[in-house]
């Protein structure tokens, strides 16, 4: 008769299902009654699979062009346009950057002074903040 297992990791979660010869007894090897790869990927808890709820993943560096493509057109004009010493740095130092860290300082402070200056709208700093998308931490 045959021996079915399913094989747990560190985190109890399912890693793979094995026909054995012969009964093992191994606290990471779980005996089933029969072959079943849903089984796969799935946690182990008192005698019960179930699935794992994976948490939503936080992007909060993307990519340099990312940061470029949330500012309108308009935006992106004026901000070219300035001739404040403090955004042609800003600009400057961010066209650099491959990658744009979305919680970094000189971000902040960046779309603060814009806001001062009228380049960007009271408001417009949360939207240009939000999460990066998957799309935006690719070229």
């Amino acid at each position: 008769m045959p021996n079915f297992y399913a094989q747990l990791n560190d985190s109890n979660i399912c890693t793979t299902v094995s026909e054995l010869s012969g009964e093992i007894i191994d606290i990471k090897l779980i005996k089933l009654d029969k072959y079943d790869a849903s089984l796969l990927g799935k946690k182990y808890n008192g005698g019960i699979f179930s699935d794992v709820i994976k948490a939503p993943v936080i992007i909060r560096t993307i990519l340099g062009w990312a940061l470029d493509e949330r500012f309108t057109l308009a935006e992106s004009a004026a901000i070219e346009a300035s001739t404040n010493s403090y955004v042609k740095a800003l600009n400057r130092r961010l066209s650099r950057k491959p990658f744009i860290n979305l919680d970094a300082a000189i971000v902040s402070e960046g779309l603060d002074l814009l806001t001062t200056l009228g380049i960007i709208k009271v408001g417009r700093k949360a939207e240009l903040l939000v999460d990066g998308t998957h799309e935006e931490t690719r070229s």
